[in-house]
């Protein structure tokens, strides 16, 4: 049986890789994959192997599985390699011209991007390789430029004071009547305001979720899951989740409760990397009455003094 090569590639700086076995991005590029070739007829019959690198960047060919790969197409085991795109298979773009116009050739393999529309059955008898890539090249950074524009755009709306996120926080909600704004919820502002009651009356966050769980008062997560049942967000989360400390903290640390926004909390690791870093609380900027607050600017102070409280008490507690 003749065979076919899957390679497919996600780099330590793409997400979800400390969180997952098999990250989100090797099963959606191995879908895309399979769908690929079952949609064309002339791959019937061929048995698709699958190479993956999980973990490794493409900037070189230090890769295990990508090795082997080379390896058994130099031993003739198969003549076809179809990845999700050329950024999957190379970042260094000399090297993937390199593979265009003389490995894969030579060794007669027919290498498929699928995302980027490149077959090299298309280009048989011509030298397209290079075009081919700096086309790629030119696409890429028209792509940082438009992104780097959309990122400015946005970080002038939010230093106006207007809401650009996709969700607003939990104990607010878009508002209907005027456009990148946000207004108390009606049914979750209430929550808020009880927890931060709760914490002014000097109860831990600890102390704050067992009273929530005591009268089966509904989660943030199961909140967002009835009101959006058909969200992939917070999939993973039981239908049983109850309140903890980790989620009445994270409320009780919002300061956008208080009605300010807040922005560069966080910022781009670089333009090849899609994480981000938080930055220190001296680069954030703060804008003043953006929206209507839940609590003030002095009951959020007073609620922070619970964590202080908890980190002297570590601070004594014996080794």
């Amino acid at each position: 049986m003749k065979k076919l090569y899957l390679y497919i590639r996600l780099s330590d700086a793409d997400d979800d890789l400390k969180f997952k076995t098999e990250s989100e991005s090797i099963a959606n590029q191995r879908t895309l994959l399979y769908r690929y070739i079952r949609a064309r007829r002339e791959f019937d019959g061929y048995e698709a192997v699958e190479f993956i690198d999980d973990g490794y960047s493409g900037t070189n060919g230090h890769r295990p599985s990508f090795e082997r790969m080379i390896e058994s197409l130099k031993n003739g085991e198969a003549n076809v390699v179809i990845c999700k795109d050329f950024s999957r298979f190379f970042r260094d773009y000399v090297e993937i011209g390199d593979y265009l116009e003389r490995v894969f050739p030579f060794l007669g393999v027919r290498f498929i991007a699928v995302n980027d529309g490149y077959d090299s059955d298309d280009y048989k008898g011509s030298t397209a390789g290079m075009e081919v890539v700096m086309k790629y090249i030119v696409y890429s950074y028209y792509s940082r430029d438009l992104s780097q524009k959309i990122k400015t755009v946005m970080s002038t709306r939010k230093s106006k004071g207007e809401f650009v996120a996709s969700q607003a926080p939990y104990g607010y909600m878009k508002d209907p009547n005027a456009k990148r704004k946000i207004i108390p919820n009606p049914d979750t502002a209430p929550m808020v305001r009880k927890i931060f009651d709760l914490a002014l009356e000097g109860k831990t966050p600890a102390e704050i979720a067992v009273i929530l769980n005591d009268y089966h008062l509904e989660t943030p997560s199961a909140y967002f899951m009835r009101m959006n049942p058909g969200s992939r967000k917070f999939r993973t989360s039981s239908q049983e989740a109850c309140w903890s400390a980790i989620n009445v903290r994270e409320i009780l640390k919002r300061r956008e409760y208080t009605g300010v926004m807040i922005m560069n909390q966080r910022r781009w690791k670089g333009l090849d990397n899609p994480r981000t870093v938080w930055t220190d609380e001296s680069e954030w900027k703060i804008i003043p009455d953006c929206h209507e607050a839940i609590v003030s600017e002095s009951e959020y102070e007073e609620a922070q003094k619970v964590f202080r409280k908890i980190r002297k008490g570590y601070e004594r507690s014996p080794n």
